[in-house]
């Protein structure tokens, strides 16, 4: 999230993959993987603030050549759960980062309480930073895929 400057924004969450330690925002090292949201409140990516939900540093480290990292993000409604898998493989085998106990529902206040806003960016504030490219498959149990 860093420079992207999503901190007027509300009813949003975060997925901050982070090669860099910014002091600006209390970054705890220069490769970690953090989830921010302040709910209905303006949005902040300063680690330890209050919108910061969960941090890791134990993840694989990033480098800036040519490999390929697979991430993939699940929420379960039924256990509340909100997890996350980083790897080079995409075989998911183990969450690196796992939410217990969040209600998205309420937290982001949902569209007829199911329905969110998807969207996703990234920023590079040097050319010897990592690029990111996105490929994206949204799944929502009980709908169509498009």
């Amino acid at each position: 999230m860093g420079r992207i400057r999503l901190l007027r924004y509300s009813q949003l969450i975060g997925y901050e993959f982070d090669t860099y330690n910014n002091t600006d925002f209390k970054d705890p090292d220069g490769n970690h993987l953090t989830v921010f949201s302040n709910g209905n409140k303006p949005n902040s990516c300063t680690h330890k603030s209050s919108a910061e939900l969960n941090s890791t540093s134990n993840i694989l480290t990033f480098k800036a050549d040519s490999t390929t990292y697979y991430g993939k993000i699940e929420y379960n409604n039924q256990l509340k759960t909100l997890q996350i898998w980083l790897d080079k493989a995409g075989d998911f085998s183990e969450p690196v980062l796992t939410i217990d106990s969040i209600e998205l529902s309420k937290l982001l206040e949902l569209i007829d309480n199911k329905e969110a806003y998807v969207g996703f960016t990234s920023a590079t504030e040097h050319p010897t930073r990592i690029p990111i490219y996105y490929h994206v498959f949204l799944s929502i149990p009980g709908t169509k895929h498009f």
